[in-house]
């Protein structure tokens, strides 16, 4: 009998060993595949107006991983459309002041910001409704949207022109479009045209169509965003729930291809820092007039796997802006 017990012994120590490495297996690929998927971390840079405060609009600071929504002073500005230096030492911003919101059309203008709270306004002109201020890579420069006269539609894409200026406020007209946003080489932009979208050459002052919006115009609500490096485009079509990702292939000629399409009715998209995520401003359009339902949804660009961060059923749709994610 011994050698039946010797290998009854042997068969339940191996069993133990085998149950043992499978438990070590598993939690090694849990382990493994949780780290895979980084956690959202950051601050997203937002533009909200509360429904009921007129025609006053703030700038919001959203925590990306915790959801915590803080308004910042507005110290008797009405201020919209932020972004970080690339230093982040300052921040650059639209703005004019409450007292001027009741008078004759007043052009709003573009205004710098340190950390110690300084303000200095930078543009001067009479061009109408800036806003979204980029900063150029190297810090010295501010690219622009506005429009060069109060009235008529501003939801016309060709109302719009791009401008750039230095610090000192000594400003340039680029051409036609909107959302302007800086390559790494600081010298050309990216843009939305009435048909597309063009890259402006600041050196050559030369704009070209680099693609082609298939079956119709661009609209006012379409937006776009640069990945930080260049290499990646965002391109949101709301009427159409489409929201493009492009993989830029060479900026020099400039070619690239769609990577993802996501299915989702958004208007604003922002690239986090390291262009692995995607923020968007998402609506609901069944009830879209009464309630459309408003948010703040990040996409893992690995996965396409969606995480709602915050809730903005409080605020105005009409007056939504994410302007940067750092």
């Amino acid at each position: 009998m011994e050698p039946t017990s010797s290998r009854t012994r042997l068969y339940v120590a191996l069993g133990t060993v085998a149950f043992v490495i499978i438990i070590l297996v598993t939690y090694y690929f849990y382990t493994t595949s949780r780290q895979e998927t980084p956690a959202i971390t950051g601050q997203m840079l937002l533009t909200l107006r509360t429904k009921g405060d007129n025609h006053v609009t703030s700038l919001f600071t959203l925590d990306a991983q915790t959801g915590d929504l803080r308004a910042r002073p507005h110290n008797g500005f009405m201020k919209m459309t932020e972004h970080v230096a690339p230093s982040g030492g300052q921040i650059a911003f639209t703005a004019m002041r409450l007292s001027d919101l009741d008078d004759t059309p007043t052009p709003m203008q573009v205004y710098r910001q340190s950390l110690d709270g300084t303000e200095v306004q930078v543009t001067k002109s009479n061009t109408f409704y800036k806003r979204n201020p980029e900063w150029s890579p190297d810090g010295t420069k501010i690219a622009f949207m506005a429009r060069p006269h109060a009235g008529g539609n501003a939801t016309f894409e060709n109302n719009w022109n791009i401008y750039v200026t230095d610090l000192s406020g000594n400003e340039v007209e680029v051409g036609e479009g909107m959302m302007p946003q800086w390559f790494p080489d600081g010298k050309r932009l990216l843009a939305l045209g009435t048909d597309g979208l063009y890259v402006h050459d600041l050196e050559t002052a030369t704009a070209t169509k680099v693609w082609a919006l298939e079956g119709g115009e661009s609209l006012f609500n379409m937006k776009i965003d640069l990945s930080k490096d260049g290499s990646q485009i965002a391109w949101t079509l709301p009427g159409a729930g489409k929201v493009y990702v492009f993989a830029v292939d060479s900026t020099e000629s400039f070619s690239g291809h769609i990577t993802h399409t996501i299915d989702a009715h958004a208007f604003w998209a922002i690239f986090s820092e390291d262009g692995e995520k995607l923020a968007l401003q998402e609506v609901n359009v069944a009830d879209f007039e009464n309630n459309p339902q408003s948010r703040v949804t990040v996409y893992d660009l690995a996965t396409l796997d969606a995480t709602v961060i915050k809730d903005l059923t409080a605020y105005d749709q009409e007056q939504m802006f994410i302007t940067d994610w750092r």
